[in-house]
């Protein structure tokens, strides 16, 4: 029963921080720009400097990621590291402990990369939607699935597991305010 509720948390803290992320560097951006658009959007990098890692950890990296390239290991805190890397052109981002052993895997993506069935049936929900993004979250035995899905007035993050699919977050876009008192020369 503990460990239900614990998982339950993880879960709800994990969907939380993947679309609070994605909706924070929107909020951001759109407080500097109107004229933003969503589309233009490039994956979030972890700034700072890499660290030395461990060669039992990166052994076992290497086991779990064999084409991975480009990795970046930088120190989550004082058990983890997050390392970054690539995989046939597709942004990843893992958690791994002293170990080695993977907590969490997220591989951003776009719609092409989702599996048909959960595209479908996204697309069906959202028939006037485009599907822009697709992270794909590996933690605990789990495959959760985060998708961003959008309109000419809407954002709308959704998430699907174990073949069900709920919306997560919905936003509505603040249309560009005309500029007043510009003068062209």
């Amino acid at each position: 029963m503990v460990y239900n509720l614990k998982l339950k948390t993880m879960k709800k803290k994990l969907i939380s921080l993947v679309c609070g992320g994605l909706a924070f560097a929107l909020a951001v951006n759109n407080s500097f720009s109107q004229s933003f658009n969503v589309n233009q959007m490039e994956p979030v990098f972890i700034t700072g400097t890499p660290v030395k890692v461990y060669e039992n950890v990166q052994v076992e990296f290497h086991k779990q990621f064999p084409e991975a390239e480009n990795v970046k290991w930088f120190k989550h805190d004082d058990k983890n590291y997050v390392v970054t890397f690539y995989v046939d052109d597709l942004f990843h981002r893992a958690l791994l402990n002293r170990k080695g052993h993977v907590k969490y895997q997220i591989c951003y993506g776009k719609e092409k990369d989702l599996p048909v069935d959960i595209r479908k049936e996204v697309k069906r929900m959202y028939v006037e939607h485009n599907i822009t993004s697709a992270s794909k979250v590996q933690e605990a035995n789990r495959l959760i699935w985060v998708i961003q899905v959008e309109d000419d007035t809407n954002l709308v993050f959704v998430r699907s597991e174990n073949g069900e699919i709920e919306e997560v977050h919905k936003y509505i876009k603040s249309k560009p305010q005309p500029q007043t008192g510009v003068v062209k020369q």
